[in-house]
This record gives structure tokens, sequence and C-alpha cells, in this order.
């Protein structure tokens, strides 16, 4: 329910959509961590995520006038261009130069961080729960898939037909989400939960009901095999949507996702089901570049040097910025503020840095980045563990597969685009991570009662 409503609610970027977001997102967390039972976080994952916290927390501490001169000289005069009572009265200030912004993006990090804590725990407690979730992300991704194509044959100039955002007009709407880059970055980070249980699927059918050629046969027209083939339709329709968006960043996404399924698929699976799963897979890729159109494709992409200039100009500014700010950043979620107050002759102002690294680094400095890379050394470390407890071409290991594979998509356009700021996209990769960090429930075998006699050994044969 908070992925569906998030997304419809315009990727949830407006306060009265990502308020009650983050109060349903701490809730859920809370709960799940409640409802755990003695299934803990891993602790030394938790101490990396309060780490970051406490990290984002400290730039929000004022420090006198004289002390900020001294320990982060150019801090202090950047806030004395900007701020004209700060350069008047001097007094206390926090480190970072909007404090507002920045304890916005702690109150985010804080609320996602909770709900991967709460999530992963209740997933390491159930056995069915990983399915659920991965059910509402497929659910989620196909409706979503299929209102950006409508809307996109029938577009009346505004988002979801009766919506205009006051004071500016979205350059790129699709679906749901104000810019299409924002959308593509939703679908490539689901699309791969959606392979990977349908590679799960054919793995299964194949290995345990169709043996035979006439069993693989049969198999076909089973409901198993059904609920194979839904699955496809489904990543068949949101790679089609994805690539309509024309987003290069998003195309070149689906391809990595494609590469890297095809990739496991040839050297970890075998027989019928690499044949099948492959099958599908090279489906999915030529039905949504047929589909869509390849020449559009080819022309966005030759057009791309006006962005691409762009964003270098934006990334020679997010560098100088880090080699002025580098020891504590100029305060996360700052970046759109300082270039405002900094540059306002500016005929292009970039908000984001269209590079979600070069703007953490930016925003952080050491103090934020050198915890995140713990965190996400020691989340690297907890997901190879779960990986080698999995099933082997189990349900489970299948979708968590798919989950990396979404982060690692994601990693991929943020290089070059800021999807992840937009919070529906954060819940997302927020799941994901939790659906990739659990681990897998102890199954316990029942012990068999041992009958001798007769009539008992009868009733037990």
């Amino acid at each position: 329910m908070l992925l569906a409503a998030s997304a419809f609610c315009f990727g949830a970027v407006y306060p009265w959509a990502y308020l009650p977001l983050l109060a349903a997102a701490v809730a859920v967390g809370a709960a799940g961590l409640r409802l755990g039972r003695g299934r803990a976080f891993p602790l030394s994952l938790g101490v990396a995520f309060v780490a970051v916290g406490v990290a984002i927390g400290a730039q929000l501490v004022p420090l006198p006038s004289g002390v900020l001169e001294r320990a982060v000289p150019t801090t202090h005069r950047l806030l004395e261009d900007i701020d004209a009572a700060y350069a008047a009265r001097g007094g206390a200030h926090a480190l970072s130069v909007h404090p507002t912004s920045t304890a916005l993006a702690l109150a985010f990090y804080s609320a996602f961080a909770l709900l991967v804590a709460g999530l992963s725990v209740v997933l390491s407690r159930s056995a069915t729960a990983v399915r659920l979730v991965a059910g509402g992300i497929v659910g989620t991704g196909a409706l979503l898939a299929s209102v950006g194509l409508a809307q996109r044959a029938t577009f009346n100039g505004r988002v979801l037909w009766v919506w205009e955002p006051s004071g500016w007009h979205p350059p790129d709407p699709f679906g749901p989400f104000l810019n299409r880059n924002h959308f593509a970055g939703w679908m490539i980070m689901a699309l791969p939960v959606v392979l990977g249980w349908f590679a799960a699927r054919c793995a299964g059918g194949m290995r345990h009901r169709a043996r035979t050629t006439r069993e693989r046969l049969l198999w076909l027209g089973s409901p198993a095999a059904g609920g194979a083939m839904v699955l496809l339709a489904a990543a068949v329709l949101m790679a089609l949507s994805l690539v309509l968006t024309l987003s290069r960043s998003g195309i070149i996404g689906l391809l990595a996702v494609a590469a890297t399924f095809g990739a496991v698929l040839l050297t970890r699976t075998g027989g019928a089901a690499r044949t099948l799963a492959v099958t599908g897979l090279a489906t999915m890729l030529l039905v949504a570049l047929v589909q869509a159109g390849t020449d559009p494709v080819f022309r966005r992409f030759a057009g791309g040097a006006s962005s691409l200039e762009a964003r270098v100009e934006i990334w020679d500014v997010a560098l100088d910025r880090i080699g002025r700010f580098w020891p504590t950043g100029t305060g996360l979620n700052t970046f759109g503020v300082v270039t405002l107050a900094t540059e306002p002759d500016r005929p292009w102002q970039f908000t984001e840095a269209h590079n979600e690294y070069l703007q953490l680094a930016s925003e952080g400095g050491v103090l934020v980045v050198v915890p995140v890379l713990v965190l996400v050394g020691f989340a690297f470390a907890t997901i190879r563990r779960r990986f080698r407890a999995d099933r082997p071409d189990g349900v489970r290991r299948w979708i968590r597969f798919g989950a990396v594979t979404g982060l690692l998509a994601i990693a991929l356009q943020a290089a070059v685009d800021f999807s992840l700021h937009v919070p529906a996209n954060a819940l997302l990769l927020s799941v994901l991570l939790a659906v990739a960090l659990h681990r897998a429930p102890v199954r316990v075998k029942r012990r068999r009662p041992v009958l001798i006699h007769g009539a008992h050994a009868r009733t037990a044969r």
C-alpha cells in the first residue's frame, strides 16, 4: 500500500504526500521490530545505520561563530555571504548552511532506516512474507506501467490527466511521476524482482514437475506455468513503459539488468529451465524495443550531447564544492540552496547535482561519507552471507537476487541522475534493501513417532 500510494501521489514529492509517508514508514518499521520476537537486526549493521544518522545530526549542532570560523572557515565565509543575519550579528550556526533542509533529510533517512530494519526482521520471521512483498512490487509495477502507457497515448498536458503543478510545469512527466527519469528509476528497481520471481518459477517447474519432454509440455499448461506467464507479461509491460520514457539512464539500466540476468541464467542454471528463462528474458527485451520503436531510442541517444554538457558543467561545480567543503560539507539536502544563493545569474539553475555520489560528497563531506561507506561495506558483507545461506535455485534466493540487481541498477543510474531524491523511489530502495538483508527463516523439522506394533505400523504405512 505504501509503495502504490507514494508512487501515485506524484512520487510523494509534496509535503502533503511525504509527511504521511514518513509517519507510516516509522510505524511499519517499529511494528516490524516489535513483531520480530528474537529475530534481531544484525548488530554491526544497526550500529552502522545509527552512525550515519549521528553524522547527519552533527551537521545540525549549532557552533559559535568563532569556533565555526576556526574549524571550517569555508563554511563560515559562505554563511557570511548568504546569511545576512549571521554576517551582521555572528552568533551560533550549524555546520549546515540551511539547517531546515538538512533536518528534513535526517527525517527521511531515519524513517527509511527504521523501515529497513523492521521489514527485514519480519521477512526473516515468515516463510511467505517475501513472496507477499514481491507480489506487491509486481502489482504496483504493472499498474504504474499501464497508467504510464495510457497517459502517454492520451496526454493532455496534465499529470494523471488532472494535476497541473502550480507555478511550474514538469518538463518530462510520465505516468504519475513529474519526471520521466524518475519513473524509469522506479522501474529499473522493480523490474529485476519480477524477473527473479519468473526465473524461480521456471527453475522450480522444470526441476520438480517436468523432467521429460512430455512433462515439460504438460507443465506449460499448468497453473504454475500460468503464474510464470503472468510474471513475464508484467515484466514486458514494465520494460515497454520504461523504454517509452526515452530516459537514456533508464534504458541503459534496463540493458544492464537484462545482461546481469542473462549471464546468471546461462551460468547458474541448466536444461529446460535455462532455455525457458532466457527465452522469456529475450522476449521481454524484443517486445519492448520493437513496440517502442528503435528510431526514437537512437535519436534520443544521438541528441544527448547538450544534456551531457550541462551535466558536466554542474559536476564541475560539485567537484569545486567538494574541494572547498570536504571536512563537513555544506549540509545534506542543501545543494540547490547553495546554488541559488551563490550563482543567481546562471542561466540554468541546477538544484541537484545529477550525480548522487558527487552530491553526497559535496553536502556531507568526510563527516558523512565515511560512515556511509562503512554502512555499504557492512550491508555488502551481510547480503553475501544471506546468499550463502539460501537454498540454491529457491524462490527466496531468486527474489533476493532480483532485489540486489535492482539496487545495483539504481546505483548505476545515480551516476547521472537523482531519482533517489524522489520519496517514492527512496521507499522502494528501502524495501529492496530489506529484502536483500533479511535472513531465511529456520525450518524446524518435526520428528515423527516410531510405531512398532502391528496395528500402529499398518496405520503408519
